[in-house]
């Protein structure tokens, strides 16, 4: 009986050094950072969004509103908001309900801009704004790859100063290593000549397009499918 209990207090006791070690070991890698995407506008992580967060509101002069909470409907009313005022939505995806949707259009329609940064597409407004004369709706491609780079089509945008295709590249890191990630993008096919609806702006190495326009009345809706290319590890 003794013996069990002696073997008992020494298994506790390795056991209670192992923990001590995996804290010490996770306090000094770990978790110091934490690197999954959080698209948090708050977080300093490396896959936080406080960075671009910073950026937008200096470019704005303090004139923006931060919405974490409020559905979309609630937020855009066009009667509270002039023309050429910007609405952009950074993260894995974005729900949008039938009053988002209609919002979003009614806040566009009048001269304004969207930007959605997501890895999937929000389908629902898409299908009010895409016309399919090449392709019956507009589909994620992807790639599964440790880096991407990708370049603008714009002139001013796609060279640099020795007149080489300026490119910009992004990795998916985890501490020291990169990690496979999987990159969304836009088939080349979707931007057919009959199809003047959409148009390109950005493209990968492998010819998809991962940044494009669709301009609904007086306004513009952009979709970039990289969100992870605005976080504060691949700015900062």
């Amino acid at each position: 009986m003794q013996r069990k209990r002696t073997t008992i207090i020494i298994l506790a006791v390795i056991f209670a050094a192992l923990l001590i070690v995996v804290f010490a070991i996770n306090q000094y890698n770990g978790n110091r950072y934490r690197w999954y995407e959080n698209y948090d506008s708050k977080s300093k992580q490396p896959y936080g969004l406080l960075f671009i967060k910073k950026m937008i509101e200096g470019y704005a002069e303090k004139q923006y509103i931060y919405n974490d909470k409020k559905p979309i409907f609630t937020l855009l009313d066009t009667k509270k908001f002039p023309s050429n005022t910007s609405f952009i939505h950074i993260g894995e995806a974005v729900y949008q309900g039938e009053k988002d949707v209609q919002a979003l259009l009614n806040f566009v329609n009048v001269g304004n801009t969207v930007l959605f940064v997501t890895n999937s597409s929000p389908y629902s407004l898409l299908e009010k704004l895409y016309k399919d004369e090449c392709l019956d709706e507009i589909l994620l491609a992807s790639i599964n790859n440790t880096k991407s780079e990708f370049s603008f089509l714009h002139d001013t945008l796609n060279v640099n100063s020795n007149n080489n295709v300026k490119k910009f590249s992004f990795n998916k890191k985890f501490i020291d290593r990169d990690e496979p990630y999987t990159w969304h993008y836009l088939e080349p096919e979707i931007f057919c000549t009959e199809n003047k609806a959409i148009t390109p702006i950005g493209y990968i190495h492998n010819g998809g397009v991962n940044f494009y326009r669709i301009q609904y009345g007086k306004g513009y809706f952009y979709f970039h499918t990289y969100p992870l290319a605005f976080t504060n590890y691949q700015l900062a």
